[in-house]
């Protein structure tokens, strides 16, 4: 549950946040943004690149995340497909 969704920037701060009364709210708002991101792109064209912690922290927010893209599958853009010359089977 969100308690304040984005506050008025102050003389100092001009960077929108968001309260949340738990983690777990905040890694499922997190990872519905980051999906909407991954699934739609960039506005602007530009390629979307994730970097990902490592650690317990971000654990909440990326069983989130595989939750919702197993959810609502799409097909992500990753270059050429493979072609059998370029794939290798072990």
């Amino acid at each position: 549950m969100t308690l304040s969704h984005v506050s008025s920037p102050s003389r100092f701060e001009h960077i929108p946040f968001s309260v949340f009364t738990g983690s777990v709210d905040a890694s499922q708002a997190l990872a519905r943004e980051v999906a909407t991101l991954v699934k739609k792109g960039r506005p602007d064209g530009s390629k979307v690149v994730l970097g990902l912690a490592t650690g317990s922290t971000p654990l909440n927010f990326y069983a989130e995340l595989i939750r919702i893209l197993k959810t609502h599958p799409f097909r992500p853009l990753l270059g050429r497909p493979p072609t059998p010359a370029r794939v290798k089977i072990w």
